[in-house]
């Protein structure tokens, strides 16, 4: 496996003291009542129901990277990564992403992942995580809701890693198929949105 360096990201508990991790998690938080009651609904849902799967599913070290320690945009980010975790996984949205079929996915949902929808490829060139969607991969019955949850689940994963907080990652698509009948845009727009936030 091609192994690359990773940068070297001021956000890292590692390279902070327990003082200044505290005190940056301290500011987190705060950046967080900031934001209207309405647009962190799912965020305070997750914190009060599932605080264990927020904690480790959404550690708020990942978002503070991603915005590069713009702690409002992070928090923002955060709220929008639980709006949309409900919208997607809707009554099992507290439960762990994996793959028992017992959390977040379906049986259904697993069976998509295992038979290549979506991928992961190996990191390009350029160090970067590689996701690959291609439809043929896909049964008849797969739904667009299913689709929705994987393509949530493996972003979620990709994301774990340092670099793709900072940098983010390569989102290949196979566009060489005839076309879906009843295709919906809005979904396909929906869809972009999950994936940019997961």
């Amino acid at each position: 496996k091609n192994v690359s360096k990773l940068p070297d990201h001021e956000y890292s508990a590692s390279k902070m003291t327990k003082e200044e991790l505290e005190q940056l998690l301290c500011q987190f938080e705060e950046a967080i009542e900031t934001i209207e009651v309405e647009e962190k609904k799912a965020y305070l849902k997750a914190k009060k129901q599932a605080p264990h799967i927020l904690n480790s599913e959404s550690p708020s070290l990942q978002f503070i990277r991603h915005a590069n320690g713009d702690l409002w945009a992070a928090a923002q980010r955060l709220c929008t990564y639980w709006k949309y975790r409900t919208e997607v996984f809707q009554g099992r949205a507290l439960l762990p992403l994996n793959l028992t079929g017992r959390g977040a996915l379906t049986k259904s949902d697993i069976l998509c992942l295992q038979g290549g929808y979506p991928a992961i490829l190996p990191n390009a060139k350029d160090g970067k995580q590689v996701i690959f969607v291609d439809r043929r991969m896909l049964t008849s019955r797969t739904t667009n809701e299913s689709k929705l949850r994987c393509l949530f689940y493996v972003a979620f994963v990709l994301a774990k890693d340092e670099r793709a907080q900072a940098e983010g990652i390569w989102c290949l698509y196979v566009l060489m198929m005839p076309r879906i009948q009843g295709f919906d845009r809005q979904w396909l727009e929906f869809g972009w949105k999950v994936t940019r936030y997961s």
